[in-house]
């Protein structure tokens, strides 16, 4: 799939270090004020369309119903 960069996830990953799976599941605000620290990371994230369409999906409760 193109939008499966193992860089891209490490870094996310390092950027996000230290939260709790609390945070990550229920603050979104948290996590979005982490990536944006990280503005390389948050330009990779915001120009991976399968990343954007993985948010859509799950904004909107339908990544459930979809053949990812």
């Amino acid at each position: 799939m193109e939008h499966e960069d193992p860089k891209l996830l490490a870094d996310v990953a390092e950027a996000l270090a230290g939260l709790t799976i609390d945070d990550i599941t229920r603050r979104p605000n948290v996590v979005i004020r982490r990536i944006l620290r990280s503005p390389s990371v948050a330009t990779r994230l915001v120009a991976n369309g399968g990343i954007i369409k993985r948010l859509f999906d799950a904004y909107t409760d339908s990544w459930e119903y979809t053949n990812a």
